[in-house]
């Protein structure tokens, strides 16, 4: 078992789009099949449209966010989840005034890819 205090964490990768990712499970933490992060964003932020090579549970925590689709838009407020399916293009969307946080569970092997087929690699994710 491995416990990581939140004084252990890394402070939190900012990218574009008002986003603050911080890990709390990865293969560099430990984990051996496991990516889990806590994801802040400002309100009218985004993330940038991608997909995933594996299933990911998105669990809201504060505020509401859009997973917004090629073809649908869900919302998410406190306590909901949703599983986006491999090989979704999607991205999340701040869709309130406040300040929106929520958590992605995927499996530690995920790579990412852009809407041109470019696969991307955040460090945070490694």
């Amino acid at each position: 078992m491995t416990i990581t205090p939140t004084s252990g964490l890394a402070a939190p990768t900012h990218t574009p789009g008002g986003n603050a990712t911080t890990v709390l499970a990865s293969p560099a933490l430990g984990a051996h099949d496991l990516l889990v992060i806590h994801q802040e964003q400002a309100p009218g932020g985004m993330n940038p449209m991608h997909s995933k090579s594996t299933e990911a549970v998105v669990i809201a925590l504060e505020g509401e966010l859009e997973i917004v689709g090629t073809d649908e838009t869900r919302r998410l407020r406190r306590g909901d989840s949703a599983l986006i399916t491999a090989g979704t293009l999607h991205q999340l969307r701040n869709a309130a005034d406040v300040t929106a946080s929520w958590l992605v569970v995927t499996p530690g092997d995920v790579t990412f890819t852009n809407p041109d087929g470019e696969v991307v690699q955040p460090g945070w994710a490694r």
